[in-house]
């Protein structure tokens, strides 16, 4: 046997991906095009959307070492990771309520990446949320802005001590909920 045996279909499964790849490399481009942006805009801050855009039904490893059944939630955010800033996706795994104790806690996995080096299908499902998420990039900064031009209204040069305050107001707050 040979590998020319299969020419014929790989040569069909070539024909057939080229499209899927080209479509994959503009969208590809318009990340990369959307993170330098954001990058010449100097965000400077980590921001998470609130949709989720994309649930799967997956089996994950229970801190006893049991796989159970859960669900994989992705959302879209824009922050810092391996010191470079990008688009992030957010892979949240959740057990299914039915196969998992409650008091077990909730989350079995909470990682990024960035978008650029997710699977495929979640760029390609992510390209309808660009819009929504640098609505929620915007109304970070505006909220940012505001809080530091009353704060130094407030306080003079001493902002920085302040944004530290806030910013561990606002974390011990987030780990209430």
């Amino acid at each position: 046997m040979s590998i020319e045996e299969y020419a014929d279909v790989l040569g069909a499964i070539s024909r057939e991906a080229k499209p899927i790849n080209e479509i994959t490399d503009e969208l590809n481009k318009e990340i990369g095009e959307l993170e330098i942006k954001l990058a010449e805009a100097g965000v400077g801050l980590t921001v998470w959307a609130d949709e989720i855009i994309r649930e799967d039904d997956v089996f994950a490893t229970s801190p006893k070492g049991k796989r159970v059944p859960a669900v994989r939630s992705v959302v879209l955010g824009y922050g810092k990771e391996s010191g470079d800033w990008c688009i992030l996706a957010r892979e949240i795994i959740n057990p299914r309520e039915a196969s998992y104790p409650p008091n077990m806690g909730s989350v079995l996995s909470d990682c990024q990446i960035p978008l650029r080096r997710a699977d495929r299908e979640t760029r390609l499902v992510a390209r309808q949320y660009f819009r929504s998420l640098l609505e929620s990039v915007l109304a970070e900064v505006r909220e940012k802005a505001r809080d530091l031009k009353e704060m130094k209204a407030l306080h003079g040069d001493d902002v920085a001590a302040r944004m530290k305050a806030q910013r561990m107001r606002k974390m011990r707050t987030k780990a209430k909920q």
